[in-house]
């Protein structure tokens, strides 16, 4: 799932039409069946993540689980800088929406937030209390993140390239036919890498003829790594585990 673009006044219709059965204003815009079997659980699931963890159901695009006893049914998602969270108690007729321009940080906030709006809905015992220190935990946590990752940063600013040959020799196009197609551009002291929309600078990683990239934005580093044919040159390179085959200039 990804991010979503839409008014507040649009998820909340959204959300209103999900609850009551496809009806929305008075008239019923979709029909009852297609939304009882979106929202009915067909395969058995687990999830890790607060605030609805635990063992539950998956239905046509939807998650269905428990909160405090009560049945939630949810779906959230984001990418890099956005990230939603859409959840109802069908049960209960409470929904909640949030969507933040952050996916770090703000992901967590925005979950946080659902179970405040639900335990204040469910008049639950110590509500500030317990939140003001979720809050200051997950403040401290993500102060803690932020030095780790800064701390690594500098780890890998000290590496040097481990490449074998000129930063040329490893420029040009390389293809796979369902991933398409990722070019290297041999660039003053460093290779840039293209994928589509996507593009970046590479760093010096720790094996032979290989680089590290972060593609997305905030996303994990990963490598590339280049392999040489049975005349020496690199005829194609390995990302994610796939293959990518060097396309003839």
């Amino acid at each position: 799932a990804g991010g979503i673009f839409m008014s507040i006044l649009d998820l909340g219709r959204w959300l209103n039409l999900n609850i009551n059965g496809g009806r929305l204003g008075g008239k019923q815009v979709l029909p009852a069946d297609l939304l009882r079997n979106a929202q009915t659980g067909y395969t058995k699931s687990t999830r890790n993540e607060p605030p609805f963890s635990g063992d539950g159901e998956y239905g046509l695009g939807w998650q269905i689980g428990k909160y405090r006893n009560e049945k939630v049914i949810y779906h959230h998602g984001g990418y890099p800088g956005y990230r939603s969270h859409v959840s109802f108690m069908p049960d209960k007729k409470i929904a909640v929406g949030v969507m933040v321009n952050n996916d770090t940080l703000g992901g967590r906030l925005a979950d946080m937030l659902a179970a405040y709006a639900y335990d204040w809905w469910l008049r639950t015992e110590n509500l500030e209390a317990d939140y003001a220190k979720q809050l200051q935990d997950t403040l401290t946590a993500y102060e803690g993140r932020k030095q780790g990752i800064a701390a690594e940063a500098a780890n890998r600013a000290k590496r040097e390239w481990q490449l074998t040959k000129p930063f040329t020799d490893y420029a040009g196009k390389y293809k796979n036919d369902m991933l398409g197609t990722i070019e290297i551009v041999a660039k003053e002291k460093v290779l840039a890498v293209q994928m589509g929309k996507l593009n970046t600078v590479s760093t010096p990683y720790t094996q032979p003829d290989t680089i590290r990239v972060v593609m997305l934005p905030g996303g994990n580093g990963e490598v590339i790594g280049f392999i040489k044919d049975a005349d020496g040159k690199f005829g194609s390179l390995n990302y994610g585990g796939v293959t990518f085959t060097r396309a003839a200039k």
